[in-house]
């Protein structure tokens, strides 16, 4: 409660609940989509007037950049009035599990210092009080790594599916910070597989399943808004982008 005391702070006091960036805005237009339930806007009139950064105008739709996992949830605070509250509760729900997860490998000391540090840092506070869809993808990977200890020492179904759910949505939130957070566990997994140390189980299957189900999701997507299942709009409405920009 700290925490979500603290961030909404921030928000109202320091940033003023104000979108201070391009993306924050992008994310916006498509939680407004979303609201009413499409994932463009026709263009006005005159479209190319009101080209803005991060938000395509291209091929008769206007359109958000981003993937929508983070508008997605924006768009429901939005319809509840909770918009500034979104952030910041999944922020203090990630921290929680961020502390969790670092007690059951490491002494109680080593958690409550870690979390200090992370919740006195500016780039954490400024990306908890704000619109961006950081939050999302860290309350993504908290899920994820919680579930991940728990599945190791002992795979029962429940956590399985947290992992898939978590891994994918995150995936349709920020997909290339997502990869590579959970990269190295699933390689580990497979290492463990293919050498005997662990045997293939349901949750296996069923982690494999929620995870391609979420990016045959990401790459519907893609294909709604641009026509190439492999073409994300950001890459459809700036083709010189590359990865890392």
């Amino acid at each position: 409660f700290l925490v979500i005391g603290l961030l909404y702070a921030v928000n109202q006091f320091v940033l003023l609940s104000f979108m201070n960036s391009a993306d924050e805005h992008s994310c916006y237009f498509l939680a407004e989509c979303i609201r009413n339930l499409r994932l463009w806007a026709t263009p006005p009139p005159l479209a190319e007037f009101f080209d803005v950064v991060h938000v395509g105008n291209k091929g008769g739709k206007w359109f958000s950049v981003y993937p929508p996992g983070w508008p997605l949830l924006f768009s429901l605070g939005l319809s509840f009035g909770m918009e500034n509250w979104i952030n910041p509760l999944l922020t203090a729900v990630a921290i929680a599990l961020f502390y969790t997860s670092i007690q059951r490998l490491f002494q109680p000391i080593t958690a409550f210092v870690g979390t200090i540090l992370i919740i006195s840092s500016p780039f954490f506070l400024f990306n908890g009080a704000s619109y961006f869809s950081h939050a999302t993808a860290f309350f993504c990977i908290s899920v994820f790594y919680y579930s991940y200890l728990r599945w190791r020492a002992s795979p029962h179904i429940l956590w399985a599916v947290l992992l898939g759910l978590a891994a994918g949505y995150g995936l349709n939130t920020r997909y290339l910070t997502m990869v590579a957070l959970i990269a190295p566990f699933l390689m580990f997994e497979s290492v463990e597989i293919l050498k005997g140390r662990q045997r293939w189980l349901v949750g296996h299957t069923l982690f494999g399943v929620i995870l391609i189900a979420f990016v045959a999701l990401n790459f519907y997507y893609n294909y709604l808004i641009t026509g190439n299942f492999l073409d994300p709009p950001n890459h459809f409405y700036h083709s010189w982008e590359r990865l890392g920009f």
